[in-house]
């Protein structure tokens, strides 16, 4: 059972990697493109 459980664990968070690093990427420009659309609008 622990075991199994450790092997899951590490093949989720393996799993998880790379869709977070993938969304963060997608996330940071947008934020920016908002910022910028944000300062643009308060002048």
């Amino acid at each position: 059972m622990l075991h199994d459980d450790g092997f899951e664990l590490i093949a989720t968070t393996g799993v998880a990697v790379n869709p977070i690093k993938r969304s963060m990427k997608l996330i940071k420009p947008t934020w920016v493109n908002y910022m910028l659309a944000a300062q643009k609008q308060s002048r």
